[in-house]
Formats: C-alpha cells, sequence, structure tokens
C-alpha cells in the first residue's frame, strides 16, 4: 500500500464536510441508499449533484469513420515504442503500471481520414488518425498537454483492443487546463483521432504513456542484482464478495490513477447524504488520492466482480466512469479522501451509509475491497470484489511513516483478508437498521499466508473525518 501525504486544517475539513454531507438535490429513484435522516437547512445547488448520471457519455459526434478504425489499420498506423523493460524498476505495492517518456514525431504525419463540415461556423474541418504501441502492455493511458482546439474541432482516443472510444475532447480539455490523463485503453495500442480545420499541426501534445502490465508487478530488479518476481494478482484465501449478502458491494469500485511514477489502483465506496440527494460524494484514502491532480486522473471501474458466487468467471458487465475527480477533502492523520466523480456513474449504485460515532472494541465489521493490482480490462482478472470478515481489537493505531494514519481502529480478520490494492476501501458494523461505515483502510500485514498474529489491519476512523460532526448531525444510527 504505497503511502503519500497531503495535510488540510482541521477547521477547513469540518466546514467543507457539514456543506457536502448537508447538501440537497434530487436524484431518480432508480439509484439506491442506505436510509438516511431528513436534510438540514444547509444547501447546495444541483451543479454536478443528482442528475450527474443522467448526462450522455458524450455529446454527439463529428467523427467520419463511424465507430472506430479497424485493428489491422490501427496496427498498420501505430508507432512502436521500445519495447518496456523493468529493470531497474522499483514499483509500489498498488502499481499496476509505469510512465513512459514520448517523442511527438508519431503525431507529425497522421493518417488523413477525410472532410467534415463543423457544427458551429459552418467551418471545414478535416479529420486525422494516429497511433502509438508499448509492445506487450495489458493497457495504456496517454499524457495530453498542451491542448487547444479551435471551435468545433474534436479528438478522441481509444484502445484498438477495446470496444470504448473517449471523447469528445474539445477546447482545452476537460478541465479546462489543456492537460489531462485519457481512460484506461484495452490493449497495446492507443489510437488518437481528431477533427481541425486543414493544414494546422495537432493542437496538442502526448509527452508520456502509462504502460500498464499484465500481472500486478513486473520482476523487480534489485541492488544487489536479483530479480524479483511478482506473484499472483490475489491470495486464495479472499474471499467472493459474491457470497455475501452486503448491498453495499453495489457501491465498492476499484479506481485507477496517475503518479509521478505511474499506474496505481486502490479501492473506494460511494456515500449517502443526509438529504439523500445521491451525489457522487467518493471515499478513498489520502495515501491513494491527495492532490488536485491526482484526482482529475481517477477513474473508477464498478461492478467490478464475478458473475456469481465462486465462479471465478468476472462479469463483462461492469461500468467504467470516464476520468476525473474533483479533490474535496483529504487529511493524512486520518487518512480519508473524499472526491466527486465527474463523469457518468451507473445508475444502480447502493449509496453507503456511515456513522460518526466510535465503535467499541469487539465489534464484529465487514470489508468489501479490491485486492492487489489489475483492472477489468486486463488479464487475469483476479482483483475483483473480495469481502472480509473482522473485529475492533484496538482503538488507538497507527501507521507510523507508512500513511501517517493516527488513532485508527485495528482490525482483527477472521474470514479474508486485505492486499495492497484494497487501500480505501471501507468496513461497515450491521444493526437491524442497516450497515454503517466507520472506517478506511490506511496500512497492516495482512495477507494470505502470514500467521494470525499477523491477520489485522488498521483503518482510519471516520469519526475523526470531523469531530465537529458530533455537535452539527442529530444522526445516531442503531
Amino acid at each position: 500500500m504505497p503511502r503519500r501525504r497531503f495535510r488540510w486544517t482541521l477547521p477547513g475539513i469540518c466546514i467543507l464536510a457539514g456543506i457536502l454531507f448537508f447538501g440537497w438535490s434530487p436524484r431518480p429513484a432508480a439509484t439506491r441508499s442506505a436510509t438516511v435522516p431528513p436534510p438540514l437547512a444547509i444547501q447546495l445547488p444541483a451543479a454536478n449533484r443528482g442528475e450527474n448520471h443522467l448526462r450522455p457519455a458524450a455529446p454527439p459526434s463529428l467523427r467520419l469513420l463511424g465507430e472506430r478504425l479497424s485493428p489491422a489499420t490501427c496496427a498498420a498506423l501505430a508507432h512502436q515504442l521500445p519495447s518496456f523493460t523493468a529493470e531497474g524498476l522499483s514499483v509500489a505495492p498498488n502499481q499496476i503500471g509505469a510512465n513512459r517518456p514520448v517523442g511527438q514525431d508519431w503525431l507529425t504525419q497522421p493518417r488523413r481520414l477525410g472532410d467534415v463540415r463543423a457544427k458551429t461556423g459552418g467551418d471545414m474541418l478535416t479529420g486525422y488518425a494516429a497511433a502509438l504501441t508499448s509492445p506487450r502492455a495489458a493497457a495504456l493511458r496517454l499524457h495530453f498537454e498542451g491542448v487547444d482546439l479551435p471551435p468545433g474541432a474534436e479528438l478522441y482516443v481509444y484502445g484498438a483492443a477495446d470496444h470504448v472510444v473517449s471523447g469528445p475532447y474539445t477546447g482545452r480539455g476537460p478541465f479546462g487546463s489543456g492537460e489531462f490523463w485519457t481512460d484506461v485503453l484495452a490493449g497495446e495500442t492507443a489510437v488518437v483521432e481528431w477533427l481541425e480545420p486543414a493544414g494546422r499541426t495537432a493542437p496538442f501534445r502526448v509527452t508520456e504513456v502509462a504502460h500498464i502490465w499484465d500481472s500486478p508487478l513486473p520482476p523487480t530488479v534489485k541492488t544487489a542484482g536479483k530479480v524479483e518476481g511478482s506473484g499472483p494478482e490475489a491470495g486464495a484465501c479472499n474471499l467472493d464478495a459474491m457470497c455475501g449478502p452486503e448491498p453495499e458491494k453495489d457501491g465498492v469500485a476499484r479506481i485507477v490513477f496517475q503518479t509521478t511514477g505511474g499506474t496505481s489502483v486502490c479501492s473506494g465506496t460511494v456515500l449517502a447524504t443526509r438529504s439523500g440527494d445521491f451525489a457522487p460524494f467518493f471515499l478513498t484514502a489520502n495515501h491513494c488520492v491527495s492532490t488536485a491532480t491526482q484526482a482529475q486522473s481517477v477513474q473508477a471501474f464498478w461492478f467490478y466482480r464475478t458473475t456469481a458466487c465462486n465462479s471465478g468467471v468476472v462479469s463483462s458487465n461492469f461500468f467504467r466512469s470516464p476520468t476525473g475527480a474533483t479533490l474535496l477533502q483529504t487529511n493524512a492523520p486520518s487518512d480519508h479522501t473524499l472526491l466527486e466523480i465527474l463523469g457518468v456513474i451507473p445508475r444502480n449504485l447502493f449509496h453507503a451509509g456511515w456513522d460518526i460515532n466510535p465503535r467499541p472494541d469487539g465489534t464484529n465489521v465487514f470489508a468489501l475491497h479490491h485486492p492487489d493490482g489489475g483492472t477489468p480490462i486486463s488479464q487475469p482478472q483476479l482483483s475483483f470484489l473480495r469481502r472480509s470478515l473482522g473485529t475492533l481489537a484496538g482503538q488507538n493505531t497507527n501507521c507510523g511513516g507508512s500513511t501517517g494514519l493516527q488513532g485508527g481502529y485495528r482490525v482483527n480478520w477472521n474470514q479474508g483478508v486485505t492486499e495492497p490494492g484494497s487501500s480505501g476501501s471501507g468496513i461497515w458494523y450491521s444493526t437491524s437498521q442497516g450497515s454503517f461505515l466507520i472506517g478506511v483502510l490506511s496500512c497492516g500485514p495482512a495477507a494470505c499466508g502470514v500467521p494470525p498474529s499477523q491477520r489485522f489491519d488498521n483503518y482510519g476512523k471516520f469519526s475523526h473525518l470531523c469531530p465537529q460532526y458530533q455537535q452539527l448531525s442529530r444522526w445516531r444510527p442503531g
């Protein structure tokens, strides 16, 4: 579980958290939630709240060739990078890809696709395509910079081995800065298509490609020259979440995000609000995502799980939100980060209930998480959703320098464990009124094969996220 720090002052966290969780905006009843009490008087405008999941995946486009270029055309068009090597590469436990610098020569002689008239202004636009291959990658992400598309122009990106097309990107990109990371693109070849006024050079640069490997970790060459193997994606002692009754499984996502070193994965949970407005607020760990830049690179994969209990077959009905999230708050001592997912989210998510009150030792809890590396579009698909069952066994655990967690819960596992990709996932306790999230995974030695004394993890307390909830909230579940 990689560790990274970013601090907010506690008063700022409390004020923002109070606003976020007491906001109001309607969302159709197709999306589910734990029961929450009536809202307080504080409100938020609709903005990116209740109607979020009704937004189309992309507005009507000007693309010229229907769905996409054929795989054969992509292969013939692609500029091939040198083979990726892991020699000398040191990777974090939850890292699944490394960033590779990219020259701009592959964009200077693109294939001309044809002409089309822009919808605004009536200007004639010309379509172009270029492709890039990073040999033996399971998936790729492209880092765009200097994006400055003229009015009416459109930019698209897709993987040659995938059926999903990302875009259109327009203007200065999704964040207005001219910079963004693309969605995860299946396969070793990424295709870029754009439409622009004829005769212009490409109004963007691709400065990096994230090479995502099949297995969670490539071999790592140590300083002594010894090569360390990768091992399996997830331990055999993990429990399939589809064997459990918890409806919260419909609100847990695997997230993929970028760091300075490459692509990493964590887990997280979409939360209920007091108003029941189904805002796309997503809770994960500070040591996973701790900056606004990292948040903008977050892509969430929902319903990444098996077809049935212990089937061993990953469902093809997973849902991927387009890349992008807003950092709302983050705190290292409690190891929490709260995001707002910006793209389309599924209609039928379960927004998890939460409890601001600390729970005593001996409380039975369950966890839902995505262990180790991998995404639904990579092989092998062994990091699908798991569950773990345990008991609170400590009230003041720390994670030292690894994550910065202070005063967290210790959870002893009775069944199942967690692994590095599980970071940021929640623990819940159950009552007759439902289950309530009380912590976020920070650190711990738990893994398959460790002795019983090591089968524990430390969780940041939800009650530490904002102590002023004790005064602001009238919610006392159970």
